[in-house]
């Protein structure tokens, strides 16, 4: 990521932190979150994002700025706002490839009351959940790929059919 010095300038984000203080009065290293935007600090982001963490988990991290402040630097940063939106959609697209490699596993078998083998149905449930949630979380990111289809009559992209009828006018006897 590049940022101009004028970008980077106006990023006045500081959260304050702990400082602890010596015993003989000199200031020890500072501890706490980090709170002043880095450019290498969000391609860490960023890059775990791409990887599936959500953004909420990555700032559980202590090493990580809490989520608000991440949200408010994006927000007051056209750049960083159009970069955020990108890492979005390679989420989406990598939970689309994690729902195709977890529908191509083989099932987990199990043995029943009888010593067959069988398809053990609560690994299947817990399965389809995993790829229900991962499909409902790229809709959201990616409707318009991801998405269910609906198609509107006044919409402009999926106009509907129209339909001329044709009632030929009737002969009168004569």
């Amino acid at each position: 990521m590049n940022h101009n010095s004028e970008i980077m300038n106006h990023h006045s984000f500081l959260v304050y932190r702990k400082t602890r203080v010596c015993e003989n009065g000199d200031m020890a290293k500072q501890v706490g979150r980090p709170s002043i935007y880095s450019e290498k600090l969000m391609d860490e982001i960023f890059e775990r994002m791409i990887e599936g963490e959500s953004l909420r988990q990555i700032c559980r991290d202590d090493k990580m700025p809490n989520i608000s402040a991440v949200l408010r630097w994006v927000a007051n940063d056209p750049l960083l706002k159009e970069q955020y939106a990108r890492v979005k959609i390679e989420q989406a697209q990598g939970f689309s490839d994690e729902i195709v490699a977890l529908a191509d596993e083989s099932p987990r078998m199990v043995l029943n009351k009888f010593g067959q083998e069988v398809v053990d149905n609560g690994w299947v449930t817990w399965q389809n959940n995993r790829v229900q949630k991962r499909q409902w979380i790229a809709s959201k990111i990616l409707p318009r790929i991801y998405g269910d289809k609906t198609i509107h009559s006044n919409d402009p992209d999926n106009p509907m059919p129209s339909m001329t009828l044709y009632c030929p006018k009737e002969e009168k006897p004569e």
